[in-house]
């Protein structure tokens, strides 16, 4: 069995090669623009949507013929920006089908646009490395030195594609491999059964009482981060000192998300290795965060900052490489999990202040967030039994 794997690392680039992808990112960026113009147009003339293929073989067509200084970044990569705009008028219907907030796909500035991609093996190859030094060929562009400590050799895969990616003042090359599974196989130290109640202050309750509590990485450099906004809010936009500052915010962002990713990746790969069968809750984060909203904004930039959508998505692939099992289970209404007794099954209504859970059915008493991480792995227990090594389901109704 296949899969498919992306693996993150820095590009260290001459400064000709750098004045070059700045270049292409530029062309990169017009062709979006010309291409979303396109759509917007035809729409307005025609009232109908204007298909990724249609405009592929007429719009890309003539642009390369009339921008022939763009035919150096290669057929692939050009059509890749293209179905990028496609993609983007998709998911705006999408969420307006399901009656979800949707703005139409916008024109993108240089400090919008950041990255551009091959989607197939051509134009580029991986040619290996040892350790943590890597070597990229481009072609138009020559050898790009690249560091990154990938769990397996890259070229034991099915490289898929490469995207060129501008992240502050550093360069990214994101490869995608298709890989067999087995060469992704980690170690498990146990076998076990566990259920995961995420939450704000305490990342992640387990079923059998451990609790594990949100490093708050955002919390730790706040201080540090208003002031850099202080100082930004005094700058004349487009000069100079502005982007400096801007360059120090950038920076100390991805500081807090390296944190924090490193974090959970850590939590994520122990949790594979001491249990086979995971139960998370699948939550709605942008209801949680709505009903949060006004004077819980700190509620809200704490959620945000705890990761729980990344980790969950860690957990699914993590637990697939393990050989284990991770069920994602919904509950039926909301705070269901947290309501209902995991011995009894009794509905015990509490608020948020109320931390311990006790039934008056059947006289249980235990910490809200533990009770509610037992009912996941019995929800999840219950639907589990699906095939795939790594399985989503909804929870059987009540």
């Amino acid at each position: 069995m296949l899969t498919t794997r992306n693996f993150v690392f820095r590009l260290y680039l001459t400064r000709e090669q750098e004045d070059i992808l700045l270049n292409w990112l530029e062309q990169h960026r017009k062709l979006y623009n010309a291409a979303l113009w396109e759509k917007r147009h035809h729409w307005w003339l025609t009232g109908k949507h204007l298909s990724y293929f249609a405009q592929q073989n007429g719009f890309l067509k003539w642009w390369k013929e009339t921008h022939p200084e763009c035919k150096i970044l290669g057929s692939q990569a050009l059509q890749e920006t293209v179905r990028r705009v496609d993609r983007a008028f998709k998911n705006f219907y999408v969420r307006l089908k399901k009656g979800l907030p949707a703005g139409l796909p916008r024109f993108k500035s240089k400090s919008r646009f950041k990255s551009f991609t091959f989607p197939g093996p051509a134009g580029w190859k991986y040619l290996g490395g040892r350790g943590k030094k890597h070597v990229l060929k481009v072609t138009n562009l020559g050898l790009l030195k690249m560091r990154g400590r990938p769990r397996v050799p890259l070229g034991m895969g099915q490289p898929r594609c490469l995207t060129v990616k501008k992240k502050g003042h550093r360069w990214l090359a994101i490869v995608s491999v298709r890989l067999p599974i087995k060469l992704l196989e980690r170690k498990r130290i146990s076998f076990g059964k566990v259920g995961v109640d995420p939450g704000s202050f305490h990342l992640v309750t387990l079923s059998n009482g451990e609790k594990i509590r949100t490093p708050e990485f955002l919390e730790q450099n706040l201080r540090r981060l208003k002031s850099l906004q202080r100082v930004l809010s005094r700058k004349v936009k487009g000069s100079n000192r502005y982007s400096k500052t801007m360059r120090l915010l950038a920076r100390l962002h991805e500081k807090i998300t390296n944190q924090r990713r490193d974090f959970l990746h850590k939590l994520s790969a122990e949790l594979v290795t001491r249990y086979d069968f995971i139960a998370l809750e699948k939550m709605d984060l942008q209801r949680i965060v709505k009903r949060g909203g006004g004077n819980k904004a700190g509620f809200n930039r704490r959620f945000y900052d705890a990761g729980i959508g990344t980790l969950t998505a860690m957990l699914v692939y993590k637990a697939e490489e393990a050989g284990g099992r991770c069920v994602v289970v919904t509950p039926d209404s909301e705070n269901a999990f947290t309501r209902l007794c995991s011995r009894c099954g009794a509905d015990v209504r509490k608020s948020l202040k109320q931390r311990m859970h006790r039934c008056k059915t059947c006289g249980l008493e235990l910490d809200r967030d533990v009770n509610a991480a037992l009912n996941i792995l019995a929800a999840a227990e219950s639907i589990g039994s699906g095939p795939g090594p790594a399985w989503r389901g909804e929870p059987p109704p009540r």
